[in-house]
């Protein structure tokens, strides 16, 4: 697939060299690109239900958490909404060191925090996802080789098979 950054996102941003694509939801293809300032994640919310209003929201989700500091997300570098493409800053992957669930309980707590106060800076509604987005997450996350230690299903092939949990109300 051809890495979908239109001529404003390209004269902002540079043009993509080593586009390797990840990765991703069923909702979204993801590349990892170099760019003119160096390396960047570039997502493509495709085509579908509700499309257009969760790239939205992702816009907003960004924008917001971006207010936080020390940051808890990559930065938005640029978006294109004829598109919905989000262009992000790349964060290198680190092991976690001892105590990081302070630091991410910590983190998750800014970030909750970005979004009191109101000023229009509420994210819209949420449906969350579905059996194909935790299929695909679970893969992702064998690729990564991350053990499952919540005793759930060991892979995504496993959760395919399983049969799917009755909703619980008011979720």
């Amino acid at each position: 697939m051809r890495v979908p950054l239109g001529t404003r996102l390209r004269d902002e941003l540079g043009v993509p060299r080593r586009a390797r694509l990840l990765e991703s939801s069923p909702r979204s293809a993801v590349w990892r690109v170099e760019l003119g300032a160096g390396t960047a994640v570039v997502k493509q919310l495709v085509a579908g239900a509700e499309a257009d209003e969760r790239y939205v929201r992702e816009v907003a989700a960004l924008r917001l958490a971006a207010q936080v500091q020390p940051p808890v997300v990559p930065r938005l570098l640029g978006a294109d909404a004829d598109e919905r493409v989000l262009v992000l800053e790349y964060v290198e992957h680190r092991p976690p060191r001892a105590g990081w669930e302070v630091q991410y309980a910590t983190a998750l707590a800014r970030l909750h925090a970005a979004g009191v106060g109101g000023g229009g800076r509420e994210l819209p509604p949420w449906a969350g996802p579905d059996a194909k987005d935790i299929v695909s997450f679970l893969g992702f996350a064998d690729a990564l080789g991350v053990c499952n230690r919540a005793g759930g299903p060991a892979n995504s092939a496993s959760l395919s098979r399983s049969r799917p949990r009755r909703p619980v109300p008011g979720q």
